[in-house]
């Protein structure tokens, strides 16, 4: 076996084990399941997801605080990451101007791609620590800033390479990932991790990612502006909850 094939079988092994890409026992039958118990097992595996954040609600109350501080001085809250993680950033970055009358430069996102991976698989570009490095040094990152790494698996090589700089940048570094004791965990100050389980369909990884993502970055939000405009923010938050929109198209892609 040659050395890419044994690293291709080293990778296929760390997947393997981590529970976002495990089978989902629930739904391992899902092809025999009618309509109506199709969605009822969805229905009760997203159920999940909201304990599942509820578990983790002191650390995104943390990274709230710590955002705010930054947010306070000048600093700038950006998303980074790749495929469904990187467009769940972007969708929370375009709707931030409007929802809390703050400038577009305030929160911005980098996916990894840029803007026609909003609609387009990058894969090449996913697994580069390389460009996810070279995309958020193009954005001036300051120890004022606030960098938030994006990765169902904890460990999508571009969301660490951005990590990787923005550290050396002294900028806050904060990681959102759905599996424990992840690279990203390793490297960032902050940490939210809800363990939301297998996805419903394996084929469709981040179906999970995106609800467990969802509230934490609209929970964060809620101090997009600093304390000073917290219950305008809370208010935002409230419209969203109450109308259906959840968050946002990221005002920079590299």
């Amino acid at each position: 076996m040659d050395d890419n094939a044994n690293a291709n079988a080293a990778s296929t092994h760390v997947l393997s084990v981590l529970d976002t890409e495990k089978v989902n026992p629930a739904t391992s039958e899902i092809d025999r399941m009618s309509p109506l118990e199709i969605v009822r097992v969805i229905n009760a595996e997203d159920e999940k997801v909201a304990l599942a954040v509820r578990q983790v609600l002191p650390d995104i109350a943390l990274a709230i605080e710590r955002i705010a501080a930054r947010l306070r001085i000048g600093g700038r809250l950006i998303y980074v990451g790749a495929g469904t993680s990187g467009r769940l950033g972007a969708l929370d970055a375009s709707e931030c101007p409007p929802t809390f009358n703050i400038p577009q430069e305030m929160v911005v996102a980098s996916i990894a791609g840029g803007a026609q991976a909003l609609g387009q698989a990058h894969e090449d570009l996913e697994d580069s620590a390389e460009a996810g490095s070279a995309d958020v040094a193009r954005l001036g990152i300051s120890e004022k800033d606030v960098v938030i790494g994006i990765t169902a698996s904890g460990r999508t090589p571009y969301a660490l390479g951005a990590i990787a700089y923005a550290k050396e940048r002294r900028a806050l570094t904060i990681g959102l990932a759905c599996n424990a004791h992840t690279p990203l965990e390793q490297e960032v100050e902050i940490m939210i991790a809800p363990l939301v389980g297998p996805e419903v369909d394996g084929r469709c990884a981040g179906d999970k990612l995106q609800i467990a993502t969802t509230r934490p970055v609209n929970l964060t939000a809620s101090y997009r502006a600093g304390r000073g405009g917290r219950d305008e923010a809370i208010r935002g938050i409230r419209r969203q909850s109450q109308d259906g929109n959840s968050g946002s198209t990221g005002q920079y892609f590299p």
